[in-house]
């Protein structure tokens, strides 16, 4: 069978950044994401890595493609992966965090169904997050010859775990967490999917 007549896996690593003083990643966040992508992500060779355009997330692309042995990775920074192009500015993530911060002290559980119902801005960041994964798949898609193309995307919070298929019962990822996600393309009937998410890594403590 012909590679176009058959489906393709293009395999997202997501990982939040570590911990931050406003846009900068802190020593502390550094050390997070250098342990998180060596524990978990050695034993992966990226043909690609993303990030959103906020500097904490370019650190984290960095750091990790280091850690994990993927030193000559190309990488680039996206907007389908940034959300301070969503609708942010209308409603702000403070009266996001304290409507989620009393739903979790009354017994509620931090999961992306929770964050999905308090802020409008998360819709928006799924949607254009996963949009941005499904344009990249059919790109490297069409671009590689390889049949498994794993990429990286170093992003903040929201973003990693926005997109996942089961919003209510995965938790928010804390820093340095690590989201997989797999995305089928049909090159056949240029149709895009996706078909898994899974947390690798929750993240340390903030």
């Amino acid at each position: 069978m012909s590679r176009k007549n058959q489906k393709v896996r293009v395999t997202f690593y997501a990982q939040r950044h570590g911990d931050k003083d406003g846009d900068a990643l802190t020593p502390k966040g550094r050390g997070q994401v250098r342990r998180s992508a060596t524990k978990y992500l050695s034993d992966v060779r990226f043909v690609k890595g993303f990030s959103s355009f906020c500097k904490r997330a370019i650190s984290t692309t960095n750091i990790a493609l280091r850690a994990s042995g993927n030193a000559n990775t190309p990488r680039q920074p996206d907007m389908g992966f940034d959300f301070r192009h969503s609708v942010y500015d209308r409603f702000p993530a403070s009266d996001a965090v304290a409507y989620v911060n009393a739903a979790i002290a009354t017994g509620a559980r931090n999961t992306i169904s929770l964050w999905l119902g308090a802020w409008p801005t998360f819709i928006g960041v799924r949607a254009r997050f996963t949009e941005c994964m499904f344009r990249w798949a059919n790109i490297l898609v069409l671009s590689d010859h390889q049949q498994d193309i794993i990429v990286y995307v170093g992003t903040h919070s929201p973003g990693a775990d926005a997109c996942v298929l089961d919003p209510d019962n995965t938790l928010r990822l804390q820093p340095a967490g690590i989201m997989k996600y797999v995305v089928e393309v049909d090159p056949k009937t240029n149709t895009v999917e996706l078909v898994e998410s899974t947390v690798i890594f929750e993240g340390y403590p903030e």
